[in-house]
């Protein structure tokens, strides 16, 4: 019987009211640190392989993405793995922080340091990233990387990619690199610039990242190492950035430094990959792979009939209701990790200006009937940007506690009158959220 491994990681459950656009913009970034973490910790254990099929029968997908089994290879000697979050583009200068995108090219390009099971960060392309003053951090590349082609992965390779992430002709909005010298505010060099002054090749094997305002080694490893995608100067440098922007290379690169190569791809679909026999670090023991993109409501057919080898959190979202059909499946083994990744509801000031206002929506709504009823108790409840599962974490900051009276009261002092229209939008594709918003809006309701 194959044995299939799924992952369903508890989810923390919290509201947090940004109290101004600066808090918005580092939530932002804080968004994209914190889906990484679960990636990396539901990734410790996925190398876990398949055993020999036993012609398991069930139902099969259905709908448009039922394309993603017609067309990606299904056999013994490859993982299937079932996301339900869209590919946007491989090509590592347009990615935005998405984990399906930074999954997809890292498996070809590597990032300079990633986070491993037990959420520590060790060297890709690096071997050490270091600081004496978080404010210059020096990237040492490994000697022994090298591209698929043979040649060796330089300081050069780094520089060159940054310089395009940061070009205002490719106009990339999703890194955040006007924390560095001579990056403007934007997040973009000039138009035509051949450096930048916060981010220089040393020597051969050295780059030094120096910011603009101190930050901690944390920081820099988990919102930047972890999300330059170092690619290759000797093959692409012949485009120039508005070329770099639709280059077809992109979609079949032949020189990479990650363990897979893309063989075929849909952007809707499916990404089906290849081992890279030349990968420096010792050609993968999985000859093929693929990557199949699926509604929500499709992973269960796919899980049963083992079209699907694993699925993981921050890039499968499983419905709510199909959690229970999923762990009777006799071929799925359903491991429930830490509660890593947090969700979030954001308030608008401009829209609703009143903290009075915004504290009484925090009191009005019970987070652990949702935690309970919706979420079967698999996760806690916290205040903050961190869950229990971080270092960082701070066990004396107690919870809110729903408050009706409170909220009533609150409301009262502001003049809420109940008049107001707030429009309140949510990701449709994940049930978990739609049944929780639900749960909100009738609590919210309830208090005026």
């Amino acid at each position: 019987m194959r044995k299939v491994l799924l992952y369903m990681l508890k989810a923390g459950i919290r509201e947090f009211f940004a109290e101004s656009e600066e808090i918005m913009r580092k939530e932002r970034r804080w968004k994209k640190v914190l889906s990484a973490l679960v990636l990396a910790a539901a990734m410790g254990v996925t190398a876990v392989g398949c055993g020999t099929s036993g012609g398991n029968t069930g139902s099969q997908p259905q709908g448009e993405n039922a394309a993603a089994t017609e067309t990606a290879e299904v056999s013994d000697d490859i993982v299937n793995i079932g996301v339900t979050n869209t590919l946007g583009t491989l090509n590592p200068l347009l990615m935005d922080g998405g984990e399906t995108n930074k999954y997809a090219t890292s498996l070809m390009f590597l990032p300079l340091v990633e986070l491993n099971s037990n959420l520590e960060f060790e060297g890709e392309i690096a071997d050490s990233v270091t600081t004496e003053d978080n404010k210059n951090f020096i990237v040492h590349i490994d000697e022994k990387a090298s591209w698929s082609d043979g040649e060796k992965i330089t300081a050069d390779d780094v520089v060159y990619t940054a310089l395009r992430l940061t070009s205002p002709v490719i106009g990339n909005t999703s890194m955040m690199y006007y924390v560095f010298e001579g990056v403007g505010d934007d997040g973009f060099t000039e138009e035509g610039a051949e450096s930048i002054d916060g981010i220089k090749a040393i020597d051969d094997a050295t780059v030094q990242f120096t910011t603009k305002e101190e930050m901690s080694l944390t920081t820099f490893e988990n919102s930047y190492a972890r999300y330059l995608m170092t690619l290759p100067k000797h093959v692409i440098e012949q485009y120039t950035e508005e070329e770099l922007k639709t280059a077809e290379w992109f979609n079949h690169p032949d020189v990479v430094s990650g363990p897979y190569m893309v063989t075929d791809f849909d952007v809707d679909h499916y990404i089906s990959y290849k081992a890279n026999e030349n990968y420096w670090k010792g050609a993968p023991k999985i000859a093929k792979l693929n990557i199949k993109i699926v509604s929500g409501s499709q992973l269960y057919a796919g899980l049963q009939s083992g079209e699907i080898d694993i699925t993981q959190p921050t890039m499968s979202v499983i419905p709510e209701e199909d959690y229970d059909s999923v762990e009777a499946l006799s071929n799925v083994n359903v491991v429930y990790g830490e509660p890593v990744t947090n969700q979030s509801v954001f308030i608008q000031t401009k829209n609703v200006p009143d903290v009075r206002v915004r504290q009484a929506m925090l009191y009005a709504i019970d987070r652990k009937m949702v935690l309970e009823q919706l979420l079967k108790g698999k996760g806690e409840v916290a205040d903050g940007f961190l869950s229990s599962a971080s270092p960082f974490y701070d066990d004396s900051i107690v919870p809110v506690e729903q408050d009706v009276e409170k909220a009533k009261e609150l409301l009262a002092e502001a003049g809420w009158d109940g008049s107001q229209t707030l429009r309140f939008y949510v990701n449709s594709g994940d049930s978990a959220f739609v049944n929780a918003a639900n749960v909100f809006v009738a609590q919210w309701a309830a208090v005026g």
